[in-house]
């Protein structure tokens, strides 16, 4: 075992597998998103140890001893999902049965809900069936904010052991030292133009050709919209095919390296996340961390992570026209207020906190689910 796949705890206080959308901690390694990797360390200052794995294999709840104390459940359809529906059946009931091993094990089983069901399924019923399965089955359940722990509850009927943890910053994640200047010339965009960004993998979810719509309607020559993110393999949409007709959109479709994310943050004005569902949303986060100011819809998580300030503008996803307006409010904002106010909220997402909150959903604090 690599130290790439643990955080390097020895003569832990607790042992946890941490099931993750990476094999590895190290995003600066392998580029991947930096949220369990930034846990980890928090956590290792408690001395737990954490072990992060992809494949959705719990053979290990058989293991004596025990090699885990805690399983941290993140992303889960990998352990159930399947194009075949009858293996699909079989998989989640197997799932169901190593979870209720792990349980008669004496292992704590803790699960983030990071999207209330994942944003692309197989089959939207089976996801629906897991989802309850773990909802019922783990000892506490991580949400990211009050309405989402509201949304567990009415829709999974899970109303005991949930923790409200934010999701951490990413102020530390990636380089911070890019200039505006220096930025905006990367992508060739004048000094004086007023830029919109949005940043993160394109799917259909996330409205990217309605911001680019909306924008399009808006006039004025110095007016630039960033478009940086590469085409997630299960976005099927327009951008694939499609030639962005408008002049001042710049659009860059590709995966965005580690130390360009510096120049994408301190290219743009503000940051535009047109979400059509989301609870959480590391895009945001990143945006916070950089001082950079959003326009998002009241869409999940995202009124509470921003507040009433001047960190955001927020917009009403099903008034037609409140994007736009958005838009333009956008353009009002104070510069410096809006960015001393992202920095305002991101102070509010140490890891220090969140790594003492977690230690409280693993049963480590002395508490008792």
């Amino acid at each position: 075992m690599t130290l790439a796949e643990t955080n390097g705890v020895t003569n832990p206080v607790a042992r946890v597998v941490f099931f993750w959308s990476a094999t590895t901690l190290n995003w600066r390694l392998d580029g991947s998103n930096p949220y369990a990797g930034l846990l980890a360390e928090a956590l290792a200052e408690h001395r737990v140890r954490v072990e992060v794995r992809r494949s959705g294999n719990l053979g290990f709840v058989w293991k004596f001893p025990r090699p885990f104390d805690i399983v941290h459940f993140n992303w889960n359809p990998t352990f159930y999902e399947h194009p075949n529906p009858l293996l699909a059946v079989l998989r989640l009931l197997a799932f169901a049965a190593m979870l209720l091993v792990a349980r008669l094990r004496g292992l704590r089983i803790v699960w983030t809900m990071h999207n209330v069901v994942p944003h692309e399924q197989i089959r939207a019923s089976h996801g629906e069936v897991a989802r309850r399965v773990v909802t019922t089955l783990a000892n506490a359940v991580i949400c990211h904010c009050e309405y989402a722990k509201s949304v567990l509850g009415r829709r999974f009927g899970r109303r005991w052991g949930v923790h409200v943890i934010p999701h951490g910053s990413f102020a530390d994640a990636y380089p911070r030292e890019a200039t505006r200047a220096e930025a905006r010339r990367s992508f060739d965009i004048p000094d004086d133009a007023f830029v919109y960004g949005f940043f993160g993998n394109i799917r259909a979810y996330k409205g990217v050709e309605q911001l680019i719509e909306e924008f399009g309607s808006l006039e004025g020559d110095r007016l630039r919209l960033l478009i940086a993110g590469a085409l997630h393999p299960n976005y099927h949409g327009p951008l694939h095919t499609t030639e962005i007709a408008d002049e001042r959109v710049i659009a860059h479709l590709r995966h965005i390296a580690d130390e360009e994310v510096q120049l994408v943050m301190a290219a743009v004005d503000v940051l535009v996340l047109p979400f059509l569902d989301t609870l959480t949303s590391g895009s945001a986060i990143l945006a916070l961390g950089h001082g950079t100011p959003l326009v998002l819809p009241r869409r999940g998580c995202l009124p509470e992570l921003v507040g009433d300030g001047a960190a955001a503008v927020l917009y009403d996803p099903d008034d037609p026209g409140a994007l736009r307006q958005a838009l333009l409010d956008a353009q009002a904002l104070d510069p410096e207020a809006s960015v001393r106010a992202a920095g305002d909220v991101d102070a509010g997402l140490n890891w220090a906190g969140i790594a003492r909150k977690t230690m409280a959903a693993y049963g480590l604090d002395g508490s008792s689910v």
